[in-house]
């Protein structure tokens, strides 16, 4: 799960999926050169909800890239959230903050919803909302 979460991180800073709908309904690709400078990965702030086992092994894989962590994790303080990596923040924080916001949390009577309208009406425009978590977490 790890794995393919980088992978859809990576994509989505690309905007992969996006373009390739645009080739297949277009017919054109386009050209490298002339690519969006808001295209790529560099920089971009990955947000992780929960440092589950797979929440802390997605951290792990993000190390080699140019890309700052933000981590919410009631359990985790922000001495071993800086030990992964990683700088805690609030729920809101990092919602608001995240280019990609990536859910790895389980479901419990306390997560069942924890994902809501308004944190998702916080994020950026153009950020993306990966969810590998039980779906009634959001």
């Amino acid at each position: 799960m790890a794995e393919y979460t980088l992978a859809m991180i990576l994509l989505s800073g690309k905007q992969a999926l996006e373009r390739a709908r645009t080739y297949r309904a277009e017919g054109v690709r386009d050209h490298w050169l002339g690519m969006p400078r808001e295209v790529g990965n560099f920089g971009r702030t990955i947000g992780i909800l929960s440092a589950s086992m797979v929440g802390r092994r997605v951290i792990e894989l993000l190390r080699p890239y140019d890309m700052p962590v933000l981590l919410h994790d009631p359990y985790v303080s922000y001495e071993e959230a800086a030990a992964l990596g990683a700088e805690r923040v609030s729920i809101g924080e990092l919602f608001s903050r995240s280019d990609v916001v990536s859910v790895h949390t389980p479901l419990l009577p306390e997560t069942r919803g924890l994902v809501s309208r308004e944190l998702i009406y916080a994020m950026r425009r153009d950020a993306v909302l990966i969810n590998t978590a039980r779906g009634a977490v959001v």
